[in-house]
């Protein structure tokens, strides 16, 4: 090997440049450089909640507002009152990244359905 030539040994772990004397070397800068994109360009894990709100309006007859509410309420548990995908309003979608859920989450639009 010429004086001038750097002799370059690959590694499944790592790519070493022998003209360089410690970290000052170029082959170790790119390679620094591509294990920073990669570690940028990485597959993360994320939740993503779905939240779905859903309304029925229910007429009653009752002597005030706080007994037809109790009737609805009674109808409600008892399965009289069933909501399903006709009844849903909108949708909200969050999305979580799973390493930094404390401190950063996003939501996105809400849908909204008429």
């Amino acid at each position: 090997m010429k004086a001038n030539e750097a002799a370059i040994t690959e590694s499944p772990n790592a790519v070493y440049d022998s003209s360089s004397s410690g970290k000052g070397g170029l082959m170790s800068k790119l390679v620094e450089g591509k294990r920073k994109v990669a570690e940028k360009d990485a597959i993360k894990e994320y939740d993503v909640e779905i939240t779905e709100t859903s309304q029925m309006t229910v007429s009653v007859e009752a002597k005030c507002p706080e007994e037809a509410e109790a009737m609805v309420r009674a109808d409600y548990r008892n399965g009289m009152h069933i909501l399903d995908y006709n009844h849903l309003t909108s949708t909200v979608f969050s999305v979580t990244e799973d390493e930094v859920a404390q401190n950063r989450s996003y939501r996105s639009d809400i849908i909204a359905l008429e």
